[in-house]
């Protein structure tokens, strides 16, 4: 009897786990930024255990250099999270726009379809000729050039952020470097405290 129920338990948790897997289809592509994360904090501390057993550093030193690397790697997390969130409403938008002008093509060719119909046997292109035909095809001329503006402006405000997201990241190297320098052009005096 216990046999039935944790078959019946195990087919309900795969049968769960399928319909999360069709629904997060999209999220398939990316990389696990978490696991990325944890295996490299995994790797950080075996670096630092190794380190620590060759005795070539202060424990402050193992400590401090460990401290960075896990910092780098947050920030690097962040970095990915932010990059994979951006590549996800980059395709919502593509394929929004996408899907605007296909139903707008649609409905252009059914509308020019009925005024065919409308004008059979009356000479060919005598349709083509009222202005009921040309101002919808002024209409959908128009419409056609609003999506391909929304287009420019979303490519133009990807640009922007994937500039500001350059230059950000130079100045944080420049700043990185700039406080190294700094650090090594210090002279660190060590007082004793004689007694006094």
């Amino acid at each position: 009897m216990d046999y039935d129920d944790t078959s019946s338990l195990s087919s309900d948790s795969s049968d769960s786990s399928d319909s999360e897997s069709d629904s997060d289809s999209d999220s398939d592509s990316y990389p696990d930024t978490q696991a990325t994360f944890l295996a490299r904090i995994r790797s950080i501390n075996a670096r630092a255990e190794s380190s620590a057993t060759k005795g070539k550093k202060t424990p402050e030193e193992v400590a401090h250099d460990r401290a960075l690397a896990i910092e780098q790697a947050q920030n690097e997390r962040i970095a990915m999270n932010s990059d994979i969130k951006d590549n996800i409403s980059k395709r919502a938008v593509k394929q929004e726009l996408k899907q605007r002008r296909r139903e707008l093509r649609k409905q252009y060719r059914l509308k020019r379809r009925e005024m065919r119909d409308t004008h059979k046997g009356k000479g060919k292109g005598k349709a083509k000729k009222t202005s009921e035909w040309k101002e919808e095809k002024k209409a959908y001329r128009d419409a056609m050039k609003e999506i391909r503006k929304e287009k420019k402006n979303a490519r133009r405000e990807w640009k922007k952020g994937k500039g500001s997201k350059r230059i950000a990241r130079k100045e944080e190297v420049h700043v990185d470097a700039g406080q190294q320098e700094l650090m090594d052009m210090m002279v660190w005096v060590v007082i004793e405290d004689m007694g006094l």
